[in-house]
């Protein structure tokens, strides 16, 4: 697992919307949850791996879209 600060549950809510949209599921956590600005992220495969990063560049270099 890797757990992700991205500094407010807005923010990873977006982003999470954006994982959604390219297949990848992050694991979220409800308002008012101690992690509710966190995204715990699990990989398995070098493949998967691959795509998560691969993501994370488009979502990190441009708007988070659909």
């Amino acid at each position: 697992f890797i757990l992700v600060d991205f500094g407010s549950p807005e923010r990873a809510a977006a982003v999470a919307d954006g994982l959604l949209h390219r297949a990848l599921v992050p694991r979220t956590f409800g308002a008012g949850h101690p992690l509710a600005g966190y995204l715990r992220l699990t990989v398995r495969a070098p493949a998967e791996n691959d795509r998560l990063i691969a993501a994370a560049t488009e979502l990190a270099t441009g708007e988070i879209d659909r």
